[in-house]
């Protein structure tokens, strides 16, 4: 391989751009979470479950080649996107798009990474190491819905979730026996973590073999899920030192809460009624801006998560709020903002119809041979 900076450079910004690739699995459940798992997470995940189970699985593994595997089963997803079945796309489009980000990659940055084998390879599980990545891969798809469950019940019976996917035979069949979401990707996914003795025969190894290398990645997951089922699971930060914790914005210190956060102008005398001390500053121009967009967020997620009418409608009033700052940030009046969805409502409409746009069929290129 040669040795060529500027491609490696470029290669890095594409591992990069995984980062923001947000897997479609958590977002076609619709679950409810301020930041949704991205695909070098999910990288990441895989990284930290094999390290850990290295020392029960087997020494004569390549561990370069899984590390390998790994780091590059889903690069061709920060061209394409994390595709699903239950999006619409046929597998034929979704072969199609990925031998095209497939090829791209091979040819551009073939001379620092063998790409094109590592992609083959894994994918057609050629080798006992990437049957194990494939098996990591579905037990982290099982763990990533195990934790959001914990922290949050998910609504699986939310509306939006496309018919495709809640109608799944099986996920009908354990909704019937009382499953929740976790439930259901667990005992979905651990089915995958095997060696069949077909494939024993193919990767040369004896049954035994097979069992110790299933064995440990089996016991993780259903520890996981065992921690999920006890209430357990999210508890994991109550042992930290607090002395490690005292800048950690999202833990109370000392007797102190830390927020950093955008607040309404009468809050410091509200925490001063209450007998407490508010520390706080006045923000700059610039950083007004950049909390009012974090504020705005924030008010959205709440929106999201609102338990009820009453609730929703008070989160609805703090959005107006926002909207209403930002404005008069801007240098704007609210009815200046009026006036001009006014305008844009007259044009394009409004939302009352409820019009979900799936797709759209491009007109053909009339010059096109």
């Amino acid at each position: 391989m040669n040795y060529d900076l500027k491609q490696e450079v470029k290669l890095f910004m594409v591992f990069d751009i995984l980062g923001d690739v947000v897997r479609t699995g958590p977002q076609l459940w619709h679950v409810s979470r301020e930041r949704l798992e991205d695909v070098k997470n999910h990288v990441f995940d895989l990284m930290s479950i094999t390290r850990i189970l290295k020392k029960n699985l087997p020494s004569y593994l390549d561990y370069n080649k899984i590390f390998d595997y790994i780091l590059c089963h889903d690069l061709p997803e920060a061209l394409t996107g994390d595709i699903t079945k239950f999006q619409g796309i046929s597998s034929v489009e979704k072969t199609r798009v990925t031998n095209l980000a497939v090829n791209y990659l091979a040819n551009k940055f073939g001379d620092i990474l063998d790409l094109r084998t590592i992609l083959d390879n894994y994918e057609n599980q050629v080798d006992l190491e990437a049957k194990i990545v494939h098996m990591i891969d579905k037990v982290h798809s099982a763990s990533t819905f195990i934790k959001y469950q914990s922290e949050k019940p998910i609504d699986i019976d939310d509306p939006r979730i496309i018919p495709e996917l809640r109608n799944h035979p099986f996920v009908v069949k354990k909704i019937e026996e009382g499953y929740d979401v976790a439930d259901i990707f667990y005992e979905f996914h651990l089915q995958f973590v095997s060696i069949s003795d077909e494939e024993c025969l193919y990767y040369s190894i004896s049954r035994s073999d097979a069992d110790c290398i299933v064995r440990p990645i089996q016991t993780f997951l259903a520890e996981m899920y065992h921690q999920k089922l006890d209430g357990t699971l999210m508890h994991v930060a109550d042992d930290f030192p607090k002395d490690a914790m005292i800048y950690n914005e999202q833990r109370v210190n000392n007797g102190v809460q830390l927020y950093h956060k955008l607040v309404r102008d009468h809050i410091p005398d509200i925490i001063l009624a209450n007998g407490e001390i508010p520390i706080y500053r006045v923000l700059s121009d610039d950083e007004y801006w950049q909390y009012l967009l974090l504020k705005d967020s924030e008010e959205l997620e709440e929106v999201k998560t609102a338990l009820n009418l009453v609730e929703r409608k008070k989160e609805l009033a703090d959005k107006l709020e926002l909207i209403i700052a930002m404005a008069e940030y801007n240098g704007f009046t609210l009815q200046d903002i009026i006036e001009e969805a006014r305008k844009k409502k007259e044009k394009n409409g409004g939302f009352q119809r409820r019009l979900l746009l799936e797709k759209v069929i491009l007109k053909k290129d009339e010059n096109a041979n």
